[in-house]
């Protein structure tokens, strides 16, 4: 497996269109790609988002990027939430 390391948060790739996001160790949500855009989901609550259309080979660091800040964002604040009640 690939790792890249964004804002000090682990995007795991599992192939060449799937990706894991991570939280420290805690998994918040998953970034695919299909022959469309990408799609990028969270596993802790109602949030989801994508984008596209996507040219063959192009950069998707930039989108990553933004499941990965989304993602991690979401989890915190749920997970703050969370804690207060």
């Amino acid at each position: 497996m690939d790792q890249l390391n964004l804002f000090d948060t682990p995007a795991v790739q599992i192939d060449e269109k799937h990706w894991e996001i991570f939280d420290g160790n805690r998994l918040v949500g998953t970034f695919e790609l299909d022959e469309i855009g990408f799609e990028f989901k969270s596993c802790i609550g109602p949030i989801c988002g994508g984008g596209g259309p996507l040219d063959a080979g192009e950069d998707i660091t930039d989108s990553l990027n933004h499941a990965v800040v989304t993602l991690q964002r979401h989890y915190r604040i749920t997970r703050g939430m969370e804690v207060g009640t």
